[in-house]
């Protein structure tokens, strides 16, 4: 079974029953969840949580969902998730606001999209977000890994997709700069 992915500062593992916590925090966290909706209730996350453990416990690569670590404190910074319909998955990520603007989407996508496209077997994996000022930054992180723009599935949002062809081309590999590895 997958567990851990690793790059220069973060170790991604699916997450465990210890990671409840973690995650509950995320989702109730009024900074993180200001651009994804309102903050669910308390019960409702534990009952999600450990649906997020059955799909990451189960044998056949469905949903996916890591606890994002910092290497060398091993403290929790977020979750990163591959959310699978047949062929596709959306792909997603939340960082607790003291880890924001350094980078460690950029770096930990590579090695989700490795997963993606390898172990996983997906053809296609999509993110998508409110059509607002934020989607120009996604836009930017996104771009270099091969995202195109894609239909939206409603009005009001915004829509990129990576194919498994784009991610296996040389534009689909951008590489960890330096400034990753002295840190």
């Amino acid at each position: 079974m997958d567990s851990s992915l690793l790059t220069p500062r973060y170790r991604l593992r699916l997450v465990v029953p210890e990671d409840e916590a973690h995650y509950v925090a995320l989702y109730r966290d009024p900074d993180v969840m200001r651009a994804i909706g309102p903050l669910p209730d308390v019960e409702h996350l534990r009952a999600a949580f450990g649906r997020v453990r059955r799909h990451n416990t189960a044998s056949k690569p469905g949903h996916r969902v890591w606890a994002i670590r910092d290497r060398q404190s091993e403290r929790p910074i977020g979750i990163t998730a591959l959310l699978r319909a047949g062929g596709r998955a959306e792909l997603g990520i939340m960082l607790l606001p003291g880890v924001w603007n350094r980078g460690v989407a950029k770096e930990v996508f590579r090695p989700l999209l490795d997963h993606a496209f390898g172990p996983m077997g997906l053809d296609v994996v999509d993110a998508e977000r409110r059509d607002d000022e934020h989607a120009v930054v996604i836009d930017r992180l996104l771009h270099p890994f091969g995202f195109l723009n894609a239909d939206p599935t409603a009005p009001g949002l915004r829509r990129w997709a990576l194919s498994r062809a784009a991610w296996h081309s040389d534009c689909g590999r951008p590489a960890i700069g330096a400034e990753h590895l002295s840190r």
